[in-house]
């Protein structure tokens, strides 16, 4: 059997597509940054921001301190409201109200 150039180049392309549509919700699947995550004992993750040691992370106690938290970083991407991506913990959820010391402003 034959196929035409058309049929394959349809086929490629919508095995292509559902891919990259699959993608973001298997990566946003990912499994969550926790306490023991070297990278998170590193930057000081904390899951809830009310909990870092304000002393050992004095960037976590300046003036806007309390508004510091995963959700309003600009790097932190949401998934569902309460985790969401960042890219400092390559394929791991982190909860939207932690903090690291990595926190940039949005």
């Amino acid at each position: 059997m034959k196929y035409s150039s058309n049929r394959r180049t349809f086929i490629k392309a919508s095995a292509v597509i559902a891919t990259t549509a699959a993608a973001p919700r298997l990566f946003a699947q990912g499994p969550i940054v926790t306490a023991d995550d070297p990278t998170g004992l590193a930057l000081g993750y904390k899951a809830n921001h009310a909990d870092v040691d304000t002393t050992a992370f004095p960037k976590k106690a300046a003036a806007d301190g309390a508004n510091q938290m995963c959700k309003t970083c600009a790097i932190y991407s949401d998934i569902d409201g309460e985790y969401g991506n960042c890219p400092i913990f390559a394929g791991k959820r982190v909860h939207a109200n932690g903090w690291c010391n990595s926190y940039v402003k949005k």
